[in-house]
């Protein structure tokens, strides 16, 4: 099997995600302005740098991604990131290691440094955001308690045991049944 270019060249990693970042031209990091970024060519300028117009700033493609500031080779980086999300079960910084050919605190800081940047920026309520999916504990039965109108969940791994929890989408369950009902009686 081949591995493709990418995987292997700096140059044809970073142009693989400028076509992905950048699909209608460079995005200005510091001032958010599309395509009025022109590439800096020169001895003294490494490739991939561009210069925004509007702010003069200078910026690359890693700018603002985990890629930014490493001394690993981008091309590394790429074929990292590809494994990390390829593979089922995850991968460890062992195997990172081997296949990557670096150190295992370098495949350790790349692999963890990537599963950052994959979580989530806002953290989502267990069970979703819409109220009908609400969390389910198992083999347990929904009960209303006889004493009192909260709402229990009964254990059945527990002797009689009970676990009184007050959840709002019981309650708002309740009423929902109540208003079917007298719905219905009209």
């Amino acid at each position: 099997m081949a591995i493709a270019r990418i995987y292997t060249d700096d140059v044809a990693a970073r142009k693989h995600l400028e076509r992905l970042l950048w699909p209608d031209g460079p995005i200005c990091p510091h001032c958010g302005v599309v395509n009025e970024a022109t590439l800096l060519r020169g001895k003294s300028t490494r490739p991939g740098v561009y210069k925004c117009r509007p702010c003069e700033k200078s910026c690359s493609v890693t700018v603002r991604t985990v890629f930014e500031d490493s001394k690993v080779p981008l091309h590394k980086w790429v074929y990292a990131s590809h494994l990390l999300t390829s593979s089922k079960k995850g991968i460890s910084s062992h195997q990172l290691m081997r296949t990557l050919g670096v150190s295992y605190k370098t495949a350790w800081f790349m692999s963890h440094r990537i599963r950052e940047a994959m979580k989530p920026l806002a953290p989502i309520p267990m069970g979703g955001e819409l109220p009908c999916l609400t969390p389910m504990i198992d083999e347990g039965i929904a009960t209303n308690g006889k004493m009192s109108s909260d709402w229990r969940i009964e254990l059945s791994g527990s002797e009689g045991a009970y676990l009184d929890i007050l959840v709002s989408y019981f309650e708002a369950l309740k009423q929902d049944e109540q208003r079917s009902l007298e719905m219905g009686r009209r």
